[in-house]
Formats: structure tokens, sequence, C-alpha cells
């Protein structure tokens, strides 16, 4: 039914996880080899053909190695294309990197299914990307020849599935411990070692008699050079009885210790899962179309089945959501969450915003919310998406493509990699290279790394590349950007410049004003490769904002309301502040309770009642309105002290091997050990004792 992954990924672990990663025993592997930076939309493949690679260079034939591949090309009737790219693939050359990344695009096709798959023509890796995975592969091929022999590889669980998980390949077994690769700059993950677990306790039940001596599972990851493992008799049994019945579904014996005796499918579970699937992929219809005007109640199928459409957000649990209110006005709408003790919130995804007024507020005013946005900012989006428009339109045309091919064959030779053939590059020739264009609040995405920031309030353009949040380096212009960050784009940025016949500049309305200011389309200028590095992440939080209102410009969907922007809010809420409220009114708090006016003196100085004679003085006109005035908690009991314990003369064994005893205790924060060869320690904090973390260092 389900992958290894797949399970993983809609299994609620426990907070630190199965096998919480802090568990793991870290060895480093030392080299002179460095790894480049490349695109993580690359990292996929990069990882499977270091993955396929590692295998034939270490014995596997290459059939066996990608067969994966092979059977993902059946899937979409390219076999003999694939069988192509295999012949190809006969060592570390540039020529078989290439081909076996091509070849491991065809994955998709076979793991997620067919209408997953691209055409693999368009998987050409860079020279940093083909150097990259030379040094991984070379350092799994020392690593494995360090920690081998190998026992298996790229094996399978026969006899291990069940009615739950159906698939699953592990990467190594030798002759003690079940190993896992993955590339990756990240430490070791809870899902990670939760994988490796699964991995092993499907291996104890299948075909294959190698799993029962078993000693460790490890992660060792090529990029990082680190490996990290740990013991099977560290890990509990009551751990592996609730993997294998809560995780993979097995029916498990009520005794722990008898978790390798468990077998077929746990009926219970998979009802489970089969309910969560059917809930992640149910789909109402429902359309906002096919609404008049006014307040409905409706599902959270209904709201999701909408919004699923629009956004690339998985579905979440909505776990605060007791029903749901969809308001449409004049064309505009929103989705309201209605907590189970009534309380009220706009939904945006899973988010929720308080609302503070009754609906009837927020659909009254809904058609003249949304135009009073639309008036303010429409010209702002008209512009990014005039933006958007003509950075889509830069793009590679085949000549461009041969002349890549020229440099492409210059730059091996500087840095002494093989290259490939024309026959083999000529098979790329037409594709067409484009720039993303994607908009999101104030930003325009060149790509993964490069953007466009098009500030509302005055209308400048910044281009910037972007590693985090807090590292931007920011150019003159966009063509400087591009000329420093793509070359290989230039020339079809200047093309599509040249075609442009929308030569009219937009005129921005300023946020905060009255005024216009005129902002210029892309133009070609003067390049300066000279970049700032910029940390201010203040921008993030403008177009976030910014974002939430495209919604209405988008979809004329509202996500967010703001009061504020409302014409005449200020003298509505001036008036709410200066109306008194008379003695004995009464209002129905969000804690459920009724308060009662005892006496009021001004704005923010009135007294009220709680129906359990709770008395709360200097409380706000508009909160108790708003019946949004807390009741008090009781004070607490004061506590009994707890008698206070020593920790002098316990001993624990360290992680580096060594015993240590307590030969001072003045409190949580301040110990002192000494270690069994002498070594005294001071300062130090239990929990750290008891966790085994001192260190014995000097």
């Amino acid at each position: 039914m389900l992958s290894v992954t797949k399970r993983i990924s809609n299994v609620q672990q426990p907070k630190s996880g199965y096998i919480p990663p802090k568990t793991l025993t870290a060895e480093m592997y030392y080299d002179d080899m460095k790894i480049n930076r490349i695109n993580p939309a690359h990292k996929a493949i990069q990882g499977m053909a270091v993955d396929y690679l590692t295998r034939y260079i270490n014995g596997t034939p290459k059939h066996i190695a990608f067969k994966i591949s092979l059977m993902g090309a059946k899937n979409v009737d390219e076999l003999d294309n694939a069988k192509r790219l295999l012949n190809q693939i006969n060592g570390l050359d540039s020529t078989s990197i290439c081909a076996a990344c091509q070849l491991v695009g065809y994955d998709v096709a076979y793991r997620r299914g067919p209408r997953f798959f691209s055409p693999v023509e368009t998987i050409i890796p860079s020279n940093k990307m083909i150097a990259n995975i030379i040094v991984l592969v070379k350092r799994s091929i020392t690593f494995l020849k360090k920690n081998g022999p190998v026992v298996l590889d790229g094996f399978t669980f026969e006899g291990g599935y069940n009615g739950i998980i159906s698939s699953g390949d592990g990467d190594y077994l030798t002759a003690d411990t079940l190993w896992d690769f993955k590339v990756s700059k990240s430490k070791p993950e809870k899902n990670q070692t939760l994988q490796i677990l699964i991995y092993y306790i499907l291996g104890i039940h299948s075909i294959h008699q190698e799993f029962q001596h078993i000693k460790k599972l490890g992660l060792f990851n090529p990029e990082s050079n680190i490996a990290y493992t740990i013991s099977l008799s560290d890990i509990s049994d009551d751990v592996f009885q609730s993997v294998s019945r809560d995780v993979i579904g097995y029916c498990t014996p009520d005794d722990a210790k008898q978790w390798r005796t468990a077998s077929g499918t746990n009926k219970k579970v998979l009802n489970e899962v089969k309910s969560y699937f059917s809930y992640l992929l149910k789909d109402t219809g429902f359309s906002p179309d096919n609404y008049d005007d006014g307040i409905y109640d409706i599902t959270v199928d209904d709201y999701w089945s909408y919004y699923k459409k629009i956004s690339d957000n998985p579905r979440p649990k909505f776990t605060r959501t007791h029903s749901i209110k969809f308001i449409k006005n004049s064309g505009y709408f929103m989705f309201v969450s209605v907590a189970e003790k009534g309380t009220t919130c706009l939904l945006h995804g899973g988010s929720l915003r308080s609302l503070k007024k009754p609906l009837q507020y927020y659909y009254d005013r809904l058609p003249e919310y949304a135009t009073t946005i639309l008036q303010k900012f429409s010209k702002y989006w008209d512009a990014l998406y005039s933006i958007s428009k003509q950075i889509q339109a830069v793009a590679f045309d085949e000549e461009e493509m041969k002349k890549e091919y020229e440099k492409y064959i210059s730059e091996c030779k500087e840095h002494h990699i093989e290259s490939l053939d024309f026959d083999f590059w000529s098979q790329y020739k037409g594709i067409a290279y484009k720039f993303s264009g994607k908009v999101h609040g104030c930003i325009v995405d060149i790509d993964f790394f490069n953007h466009i920031y098009l500030n509302p309030f005055d209308g400048t353009i910044t281009p910037y590349s972007a590693l985090s949040m807090y590292m931007k380096y920011v150019y003159k212009n966009i063509p400087s950007l591009i000329a420093t960050e793509r070359p290989e784009m230039l020339p079809a940025f200047d093309r599509a410049i040249e075609e442009n016949t929308d030569k009219e500049s937009t005129a921005l309305v300023l946020a905060d004003s009255k005024e216009k200011r005129t902002l210029p389309v892309l133009e070609k200028h003067e390049i300066d490769t000279y970049n700032e590095l910029v940390t201010d992440t203040s921008m993030y939080g403008i177009s976030n904002r910014m974002k939430a209102l495209q919604e209405i410009y988008d979809h004329g969907l509202i996500v967010v309301w703001y009061d504020n922007i409302l014409p005449h809010y200020e003298l509505v809420e001036e008036s709410n502040q200066s109306q008194s409220l008379n003695i004995g009114e009464t209002k129905l708090m969000d804690c459920g309770m009724v308060a009662t006016v005892l006496s009021d003196n001004g704005y923010k100085s009135i007294t009220i009642q709680f129906e359990d004679g709770t008395i709360v003085k200097n409380c706000r006109r508009d909160k108790f309105r708003e019946g949004k005035i807390r009741k008090p908690s009781p004070k607490q009991k004061t506590a009994i002290p707890r008698p206070k314990i020593s920790y002098v003369g316990k001993t624990a064994t360290m992680n580096c091997g060594m015993n240590a005893t307590v030969i001072e205790d003045f409190g949580c924060n301040n110990i002192t050990v000494q270690f069994e060869d002498g070594l005294i320690k001071k300062n130090c904090r239990r929990d750290k004792f008891r966790e085994g973390k001192i260190g014995h260092r000097i």
C-alpha cells in the first residue's frame, strides 16, 4: 500500500523521535576533497546518482544498481532509451555521470507513478555537480572498504511487507551493521532514524537471514563525511514493539520482548491509514461561484477542496476548527473557522487569525474592504506581474545552447574534467531554459537563489541573490545580477528586453500617501558586478503581509482583515471608546461565563463581576463589548517544598566511555565530578551527568 518513506510522512512520532538523533554516536572521516554548492532543486538527482554509481563501482552489475530507474523507464515506455543511457555508464568519467543523472530521472515514474514523470533529456548536470558526484562516490567507496565487506546492497524486504508497508529498499548490509546513506548537509533527524529502524524490523521478518546477525544501525553522510551509529542493545523492546505495531502495522504480542514474532496486518491500524488518505484526497467539488451572497455553513472538506486548488501546501489537521462559515458578498469571499467554544478566526490555509466582531460585521463591509485594498495596491500588483511576465520571457534558444557547449568544453579543460562528446551533447538541442517569474508577496523569483524585490512604498526595484534570509547580496540592477549569478542567461535577457513591446511605465500609488510614482519597466543598464551584503530581514515581514493581501487581487479571497484600512474606522472606534456602558449590562465572555458591569468610570476603567462572583477592575469597554475579558485564574496554593537530594557518591558512565563520580553537590547547575583516571571537573550540571554528557577535557 505505502512505501516506507510515505508511511513515515504521516506518522506522529514521540517528540524526540523513536530513536532520538542525539543518541547516535558520530565518527568523522577526513580527506582534502571539497563539495561545491549546487541548486537545491538538483540535490535529489545528485543523491540518487551517487547511490547507484556507488553500488556499481563497488561491484554490483549495472542493471541491478539502476534497477529502479529501469523499472520506471518501463512504466513510461522508454526502456530502450534507459538501456542506451545504461550502456554509457562505465565509471566516474563525465559521460558516465551525465548518463547516470538522466537515468535516475526515471525513478519517479516507478516510485510515485508515470504522471509525475518529466522528460529526462532536461537533466543536464553542471560541472560543479559532476565534480560533487565524483567526490561523493569516492568517499562512499572508501567508507565501505573500511567498514565492509558488504553482505547485501540495494535489497528489498520480501517476507517482511504487509498490508500497510508494501515497498522500501535498503542501502547496505555489512557483517554486523545496517547502513543507510544520506547525501545532505544536515545532521540526522528523527524521520531518518525511524526509516532505518523500520528497515531493520522489516529485515528481521524478511527472507534475508543476514539480518539476524545485525548489532548496529548506521547512517553515513558522504557530503559531511560523518557516520552515525547506534547499538541495537541501546534501543528498548518497547520501541521495537511500538514501531512494529503502530508504524508498520504488524499484529504484535502483548509482551514487548516477543516483538520479533509479530506478523500480518493490524486491521485497526490499516483502517486508520485508509481513513487518513481518504481524508487527504477527498474533494467535494466546492466552488464559491455556486453560492449567492450570504453566510453559509460548509464542511472542512468543502474548504480544502477549494483551497488546495490555489495552494501547494499539505492539508492541515484543523484540530482547532469545529465548523466553517463561508461568507460571500459582491464577488469577494472569506472562510471563517469556528471553534467548539464559538470563537471565530479567519482562515488562511491552516493558519488562524482571530476575529473580534460578529460575522455580520464582516459580511456587511466585505466589498468595501476588498475594493479599498484593490484601490490602494492593484497598480502595485499590476507592476509585479508585469515584471514576472518579462522574467518568464527570458529563455535560451538552440544557438545559445551550442555556444554553451563550447564554453562547457573550455571549462572542462580548465578544471581537468573529462568532457562529453558532441554526439552525447547534441541530444540537448532545442531545450529551453527559462526563468521562473513566480510572484509571492513583494518578490518575483528569477530562480531558486535569485530574486527581484519591488518596494511597495516607493516602487524601487532591488535585485538580489539570497543564500538565506540573512545572507542577501544586492546588485545595482537586474542585468548586473544576471551577469554575475547566471551569466549564461544574459544574452537571453537582452533579447527579451529588445523584443518587449510594452515600453510604458506603470504608475504606482504609494501605500502611505496619495502621491504617484513612475515605475520603470525592466531596462538594459551598465553592468556592475559589485554587490552588497544585506542581513536585515524586514523586507520579508512586508512581503508576507502583501502576500496575504494579494489573495484579493488573485482570487477575490480575504485571508487577513485590517480594520484600520476601512474608511471612517477611526470614527467608529472613537464612538466605541466614548460611549459608556450601562450599569447592570451583561455580556458572555470567551471563557464561557457571563459578566455584569458594576461601574463605568472611563474607557479603561470599568468594573465587572463574573457569574461566580469574581470581580475584575480596570477593564476596557471595547474588550467587554467584544467578550474578550478573561476571568483571573485562582491563586495557586503554596507548593510543599521538596526535600533536597544530593548527588554526592553517585557514579555514571560518560559518553567518552569513562566512569565519573560526584564528589561535591552545590545545586543542579554546580556539581563537581571526578573521572576514574583522577581528572576533576567543577561547575557541571546534574542533567548532563545523568545523560552521560560531561566531557573528559582538561
